[in-house]
């Protein structure tokens, strides 16, 4: 799908954009509340206290139970507006380079593959 198919670049970058940004959101909605686990697993010291989880569902469980639903999400608005625009910038660019780098029929090879990703997480990582 190269970029001349469409009028503009707009045309082309603003659905890849908005997929990116919805996918990133997305993501860390499901990823939160385990992260937040995780988190919290390894910050809980057990040489001279008791353990306060057992493991991951226990943490998010006890987590539930103690503080509510809301507290599983605690901070989540910061890393969904970090996340929405990282993944939005990484798909349109992956998208953009893979279109330039296709050959007319619109294959590319592996190679070619891997230089649009390591552009595009680039960008994201810029």
């Amino acid at each position: 799908m190269a970029i001349s198919k469409y009028e503009n670049a707009t045309s082309f970058l603003l659905p890849r954009i908005i997929d990116g940004g919805l996918g990133g959101v997305l993501g860390v909605t499901f990823i939160y509340p385990i992260d937040l686990a995780k988190t919290r697993l390894q910050n809980q010291r057990s040489l001279h206290s008791p353990v306060s989880y057992e493991g991951l569902f226990d943490c998010v469980r006890k987590t539930y139970k103690k503080e509510g639903f809301l507290k599983i999400y605690k901070g989540y608005p910061l890393a969904a507006s970090m996340m929405a625009p990282e993944k939005a910038i990484k798909m349109a660019s992956n998208d953009f380079f893979r279109s330039h780098l296709s050959q007319e029929n619109g294959s590319i090879s592996v190679s070619r593959e891997i230089v649009a990703g390591g552009l595009a997480g680039i960008c994201q990582s810029s």
